[in-house]
């Protein structure tokens, strides 16, 4: 039997079973062959009525299932849905998403997305929130949310200065693609800081 004791943290990535114990979505349903166990039985020898013979009987043992361990850490997985809650109800996005990952490892340390669900009770769920791990299957272009990572490596290597002017004219090309700014026409003329 699965057991979901922290209800909806890890939910999407989690998933959940069905009534017969079969995986139906997530790590439950992509590893179901292995989380499963196998029934034990005994086999022996009946006459026409379902008497047993005294002849030998064989006994087959129930197998568990597989454990299965994550890299996720607890205590930041329980931070980033906190965090992710919060964004909710202060923004009422349509949807929030988070990642946290060891850059030296790649090991997810913790993953979630808004809105989420409670892997006991799935049949109170649409199907478009159950199946709406959004960290797994979404693109996302990084755009202005990557920024931050340029800004501070052009900043740590000298490159330039926080008041340090260029011109913004809504497009730049780079290797022969042409990439455009959200913003028809650019930002004009901006120091770093302003970016």
């Amino acid at each position: 039997k699965r057991n979901y004791p922290y209800n909806t943290l890890l939910s999407h990535t989690i998933g959940f079973v069905g009534i017969d114990n079969q995986g139906l979505s997530g790590l439950e349903l992509k590893y179901d062959e292995y989380l499963t166990g196998s029934d034990g039985s005994i086999k022996y020898f009946s006459d026409a009525k379902g008497n047993s013979l005294s002849m030998s009987q064989i006994y087959e043992q129930p197998q568990s299932g597989v454990n299965m361990t994550l890299t996720i850490n607890y205590e930041l997985q329980e931070a980033l849905e906190r965090e992710l809650d919060v964004a909710v109800s202060e923004y009422n996005p349509d949807q929030a998403l988070g990642i946290a990952m060891d850059p030296d490892t790649g090991e997810i340390l913790a993953i979630a997305s808004r809105p989420d669900f409670s892997p006991r009770q799935y049949q109170n769920y649409t199907v478009e929130e159950i199946n709406r791990n959004l960290p797994i299957w979404m693109t996302y272009e990084y755009g202005s949310t990557f920024k931050f990572v340029t800004y501070t490596a052009g900043l740590e290597e000298k490159v330039f200065n926080t008041n340090e002017h260029f011109f913004c004219s809504g497009f730049r090309v780079v290797d022969g693609t042409r990439i455009r700014d959200w913003k028809a026409g650019g930002h004009g003329d901006e120091t770093f800081f302003e970016v």
